[in-house]
């Protein structure tokens, strides 16, 4: 493959720029002189905003669902009643936690969230 010399990417570049420049100023010309090209916009965006909002509510939707997997899951599980169980979770739960920090690779929970 032969790359282009610096003498041609020199030519090309202001090229380019009015190109660019060119089609800007006709999509602006015609997005306020013509009616239909205006229409198109508008219907485009709306599109484009069902779409988004479809997508957010089917997210929602699987959120909520996984949310009750987990409850459902836990209700399964069951909670400790009396007080030597609740303690003895407490102390699984914390092990759990000590050997998680001490492997290193949680070395802060703030990182799992961009902190």
């Amino acid at each position: 493959m032969v790359s282009p010399s610096k003498e041609t990417l020199f030519y090309a570049e202001p090229y380019n720029t009015n190109v660019g420049a060119a089609y800007a100023v006709y999509f602006d010309y015609k997005r306020r002189n013509d009616p239909e090209f205006r229409k198109a916009l508008k219907k485009e965006s709306r599109r484009q905003a069902r779409i988004a909002k479809e997508e957010a509510e089917v997210q929602g939707k699987k959120q909520k669902e996984e949310v009750k997997r987990v409850v459902q899951e836990a209700i399964e599980e069951g909670f400790p009643t009396d007080i030597e169980e609740k303690e003895a979770f407490f102390m699984q739960q914390i092990a759990q936690g000590e050997a998680l920090a001490g492997d290193g690779m949680h070395t802060s929970l703030g990182e799992d969230y961009g902190y």
